[in-house]
């Protein structure tokens, strides 16, 4: 009877031990796929920040060339305004000495 009782107490203290270490085996387990899981969530992350930030950086240099471009309009247009008015600046003064050549040469005939 003492017999069966030791051995019913060795198997029992025997079934503890196997819960805990099943137990123990499960949280490890778990441990590692939930140490899985969160390694693949930070590389997704650090994925999606390289993509946004090519996008920052893409959409920068396409506004960068955008103003550059705008620069280089304004640039040229004021040049081009310079250069019409020196022409019509230059139109009008030839103008105005054909106008007093012919005004001499008027008064130079009636003089004859």
């Amino acid at each position: 009877q003492t017999l069966d009782k030791e051995k019913k107490e060795a198997v029992n203290i025997r079934k503890e031990q196997l819960k805990h270490e099943v137990r123990e085996d499960l949280m490890s387990k778990n441990k590692e796929q939930e140490n899985f899981l969160i390694n693949q969530r930070d590389e997704k992350l650090a994925m999606l920040r390289q993509d946004r930030f090519r996008l920052v950086k893409k959409k920068f240099e396409e506004k960068k060339l955008e103003y550059a471009g705008n620069i280089i309009r304004d640039l040229f247009l004021s040049e081009q305004s310079k250069i019409d008015n020196k022409f019509f600046e230059l139109h009008n003064n030839l103008e105005l000495g054909f106008s007093k050549a012919l005004s001499k040469i008027n008064i130079t005939n009636k003089n004859q």
